[in-house]
């Protein structure tokens, strides 16, 4: 029999929106293995929106670590959106893209 664990990874946040372009926010940054939450810190940072509809967030969890990320959002049509984000922490470089239909 095969044993199935997933990583899961969830950052639930609280947003201010200070205008159509800027909000700071609050929230968990949590991962673990299935239903275990190893790691759960704190965060507090900014989004903003750059031009061209790049999207940017900057944020310091509790432990003193910081993360920023640079993403573009691409509708190609109505119902199919393509997707590329970019995050850079001090230890890692992340970079992921996807396509979604909704």
């Amino acid at each position: 029999m095969r044993s199935l664990t997933k990583v899961r990874e969830l950052t639930p946040t609280y947003d201010y929106f200070l205008n159509r372009f800027s909000s700071v926010f609050a929230g968990v940054d949590l991962e673990g293995v299935g239903d275990d939450f190893a790691k759960h810190e704190g965060i507090f940072g900014f989004r903003y929106r750059l031009p061209v509809n790049f999207r940017a967030r900057v944020w310091v969890n509790t432990a003193g670590d910081s993360q920023l990320a640079l993403g573009k959002h691409l509708e190609l049509t109505p119902r199919l959106m393509a997707s590329s984000e970019s995050e850079t922490t001090r230890r890692t470089v992340r970079k992921s893209g996807r396509a979604r239909v909704s």
